[in-house]
């Protein structure tokens, strides 16, 4: 399966026809509007967005630090780095739970987490 990406619909249309069965072709503007989700109010907002309210402060890493129990062999502030990251990278998301997919990239390899 391949996608197209076009900029106008009469292009996407037409490029429906022209291209082999296993090209999906989508408009840059319906790409985004499929990832939006209904508000509380049925508006469509960003992923992420219905919990902005509930997470409309910078959560600062000495924040962070503070709460966190120290663990031999490994920074604290680093530790807290990644925390705030893994929960960003949540409430980014439309995932009703955090898991192990939000921690970020460079932390599950480097710690084998799957």
């Amino acid at each position: 399966m391949f996608l197209v990406l076009m900029f106008n619909k009469d292009v996407c249309n037409e490029a429906s026809k022209r291209f082999p069965p296993n090209a999906y072709c989508i408009t840059t503007h319906s790409l985004a509007y499929n990832h939006m989700v209904p508000s509380s109010n049925g508006s469509l907002v960003k992923l992420g967005a219905r919990y902005s309210r509930k997470f409309g402060f910078k959560l600062k890493t000495t924040d962070v630090v503070k709460v966190l129990k120290h663990v031999e062999g490994y920074n604290t502030y680093v530790r807290a780095k990644n925390a705030i990251a893994t929960l960003e990278n949540f409430l980014y998301t439309a995932d009703a739970e955090l898991s192990t997919e939000h921690v970020p990239c460079w932390e599950r390899d480097e710690h084998n987490v799957t």
